[in-house]
């Protein structure tokens, strides 16, 4: 393998760039700084937060019930000479209930240019094509755990290709980050337990878009990929150490190959680090009176998965949209399935010589053997928070405890007025286990909300949002909770 190989993507979204129109420009005399102050707390009669008025929120809301926040971000925006536009954040935390009290969740500075866009720093991203509001969470990144530290390239932003009449849209990103998780790691994991500390990230993706932007057909169709990477770090097992991440290391883990004669031997024969990853399909109709979409997110976790192995695995999803200002705007249906795994059989351990084909999966979805804690990041669920993350546990145990689930969900939004809006969401939840430790018995959840907002006309820049919360079942446990934020933007 050629040593430029990591540096593929990233021309790829060079030339990618020279082939995209240029997003417009708005002039701007000076920069604009705004700031917001949140202040909100919950209450809740069980032991954890209800599940989504946790979920999905970056981790800023502890798990455990009864909790206070205060919270202070201040960005500034700006232009520097006619074309490159940059934002610099800074989003400082305070809360109760939690390892630590005070800490920064965001810190930040990008600049832009044309399409491109270069973000270092900790950022709350959306990176998903799904609903942010309502979807139960993207497979890959959904916004359920706080940002990792990165440098990250990309064109963020559909934008259409020079000679394609608007009709071939391209968007895409690459990154590189690094875990500053260990102090949490020490102070809450089990004695004696493993794990790899200091880890290093590489996230990308990469999105087409067929659509008329001139609005006169009305279908589109979106596909692309999504592919995440834990590797490097040092293990607390004496037998693991340092783990690899050099330059030819970083090479492997951008193409998913398999580790060197340094690595452990499932690397060797599997890949260098944890991979995780997503291909997604949307199907979307759009015009003045309705929007409709379906949509299929199919996990991989390994080479199996990759190829489809592990049947209907995934996200299903359909949404829609109706004009503004009716009770009902928008809607999301969505259906989680993730018990095929590709079998009962590891990849690794077909015999390929006796048995033709590649065998089977055994995906064990989100885990793996050197990084004991899993695709977590503060104890928190990188995926979608419908597989509980290890802060759930209560007793230590690192890893997330079941990722064998069917669950159906719900949510939709509206307006209720000029200054009032809400929000519901139901999700039912069914858990076996892990493939190789499955649960004695079927553990079943419900998690529900309805939330207000109002934002006052004659009180610009003030929002409170109300909310109550209702979990039920063995998998949750039973809660139920009272949140209020308050906010002000100047």
């Amino acid at each position: 393998m050629k040593a430029e190989s990591p540096y593929r993507f990233v021309l790829m979204l060079s030339l990618l760039g020279l082939l995209l129109g240029t997003d417009r420009v708005l002039a701007q005399e000076k920069p604009v700084i705004a700031t917001t102050v949140v202040m909100a707390g919950s209450i809740a009669d069980g032991e954890h937060t209800p599940f989504w008025q946790t979920s999905q929120q970056y981790g800023t809301v502890p798990v455990d019930a009864n909790n206070t926040i205060v919270r202070g971000l201040v960005e500034a925006q700006g232009i520097m000479g006619s074309s490159v536009r940059y934002t610099a954040g800074l989003d400082l935390m305070g809360t109760t209930s939690r390892y630590r009290k005070v800490y920064l969740q965001q810190l930040y500075a990008s600049m832009s240019y044309r399409c491109f866009a270069l973000t270092l720093g900790s950022k709350e991203k959306h990176r998903s094509l799904w609903n942010q509001s309502l979807s139960s969470g993207d497979m890959v990144w959904s916004g359920n755990a706080r940002p990792i530290p990165e440098i990250e390239l990309g064109i963020p932003r559909f934008t259409p290709f020079l000679f394609s009449k608007g009709w071939l849209q391209a968007k895409g990103t690459f990154s590189v980050g690094k875990s500053f998780d260990e102090a949490y790691l020490e102070e809450t994991i089990w004695p004696n337990e493993t794990y790899i500390k200091d880890v290093l990230w590489h996230y990308k993706s990469l999105y087409l878009r067929l659509a008329d932007t001139r609005g006169s057909f009305p279908f589109s169709l979106t596909i692309g990929a999504q592919h995440a990477v834990q590797w490097g770090g040092t293990s607390t097992d004496s037998k693991l150490g340092q783990q690899p991440d050099g330059v030819s290391d970083f090479i492997r883990i951008v193409m998913g190959s398999n580790g060197g004669s340094e690595s452990s031997e499932s690397s060797q024969v599997n890949a260098l680090g944890n991979h995780v990853g997503s291909y997604d399909l949307k199907l979307s109709y759009n015009d003045e009176h309705l929007g409709a979409a379906v949509y299929y997110q199919h996990y991989w976790d390994t080479r199996a998965g990759m190829q489809f192995l592990n049947g209907t695995d995934g996200l299903w999803g359909l949404q829609l949209d109706f004009p503004e200002g009716m009770i009902v705007n928008h809607v999301v249906v969505e259906y989680l399935r993730t018990t095929d795994q590709s079998g009962p059989f590891h990849f690794i351990d077909f015999d390929h010589t006796a048995h033709q084909g590649p065998g089977g999966g055994r995906e064990n979805y989100y885990l793996n053997e050197e990084y004991r804690t899993g695709y977590t990041y503060f104890g928190r669920h990188i995926g979608t928070p419908q597989l509980l993350s290890p802060v759930y546990n209560g007793d230590g145990n690192p890893i997330i405890r079941s990722n064998r689930v069917k669950n159906w969900h719900i949510g939709w939004m509206g307006l209720l007025s000029d200054q009032w809006r809400y929000r519901a969401l139901f999700t039912w939840m069914h858990n076996w286990g892990l493939p190789m430790h499955p649960l004695l018995k079927e553990e079943k959840g419900m998690a529900s909300l309805l939330e207000v907002t109002y934002a006052p006309k004659h009180f610009a820049g003030w929002q409170m949002v109300l909310s109550g919360a209702l979990d039920t079942g063995t998998l949750l446990g039973e809660s139920k909770g009272l949140a209020l934020r308050l906010s002000k933007q100047w």
